[in-house]
């Protein structure tokens, strides 16, 4: 089996004379085909942290799936790498409508860590607030070059 890096997200298998793309995300997220079933045909392995309602939308649609039921400190770990992968696709954004959609999947996610930390949404509001008012926001739009010793 022969592997060719072909961009940053993506590369092809050469298996027995097929090609199969195969999606590779940074970040060690393993979606991957794993499995290869006869002629080609390829099972996608995601192992990863997905929304509530996915399982059944894919059942819905005719499909089969795995999963189990993540343990509280691997949730937490979970939670983390998929924060990744969601802030991954939002500096991928382009647009305000697809910004918007990977900024709510990362919110999800803060909803979840909040919950795993027993913190709510308005005591992570404090801390923001709070963090602020000592030292700032964003807004300025400030960008620090260097600091020198005077």
């Amino acid at each position: 089996m022969h592997a060719h890096l072909i961009c940053e997200y993506a590369f092809f298998v050469v298996l027995n004379i097929h090609i199969l793309p195969i999606l590779y995300y940074n970040y060690n997220r393993k979606f991957n085909f794993e499995h290869f079933l006869g002629e080609g045909i390829a099972v996608p392995k995601y192992e990863k942290l997905v929304r509530d309602e996915i399982i059944n939308i894919i059942e819905e649609n005719g499909k089969r799936c795995n999963f189990r039921i993540l343990e509280e400190n691997e949730y937490l770990h979970e939670i983390k790498q998929k924060l990744h992968e969601e802030v991954a696709e939002y500096e991928q954004t382009s647009n305000t409508t697809d910004a918007l959609e990977e900024l709510a999947d990362i919110l999800e996610l803060i909803h979840a860590a909040l919950t795993v930390h027993n913190k709510t949404f308005d005591e992570l509001e404090t801390v923001r607030s709070t963090k602020a008012e000592q030292r700032g926001g964003f807004k300025k739009r400030l960008f620090l070059i260097d600091v020198e010793d005077v």
